[in-house]
């Protein structure tokens, strides 16, 4: 099930709640590659792979989470809004560039930092099942010594 999970920030007085929801399956597994190949070995958080970006990077992961957040925040009037954050990015945004990128890491945190704590720290056991038959099909497994001698 995807979950929605939040935080909340204060801008000059008032608080902005983000309510970001993961990321389904077919866009997640797509964005979790593209993060992987943006990942440098041996990353260090999450914030290193927002270092690690291009612009262009930048671009595809703040369009694809936009979508999936919504924030709360109050009006020019006072009024309590609650609207897609993909709907008011651009102007909602501008001049607060510490916050987005706030958001873009709780949001990379979200769908994909468990992802990235398992390799950092079950990567070599991975990599030993890999090697050692579990990722190769039954027709390429490795000898045993005694299939070997039944030859």
């Amino acid at each position: 099930m995807r979950q929605t999970k939040s935080f909340t920030v204060n801008r000059d007085g008032d608080e902005v709640t983000y309510q970001c929801t993961q990321l389904g399956a077919w866009d997640g597994s797509k964005a979790l590659i593209r993060a992987q190949k943006i990942a440098v070995s041996g990353i260090n958080g999450l914030d290193a792979l927002i270092q690690a970006m291009t612009p262009e990077d930048f671009d595809y992961f703040s369009h694809l989470f936009a979508k999936a957040t919504m924030v709360t925040y109050q009006n020019d009037h006072g009024k309590t809004v609650k609207k897609s954050l993909h709907e008011v990015f651009d102007v909602f945004f501008s001049g607060q560039y510490f916050e987005m990128v706030q958001w873009l890491v709780f949001c990379l945190g979200q769908d994909f930092g468990k992802f990235f704590f398992l390799i950092q720290n079950e990567g070599e056991k991975i990599k030993l099942a890999w090697t050692n038959g579990a990722g190769k099909s039954a027709d390429t497994a490795p000898e045993t010594p005694d299939s070997s001698a039944d030859a």
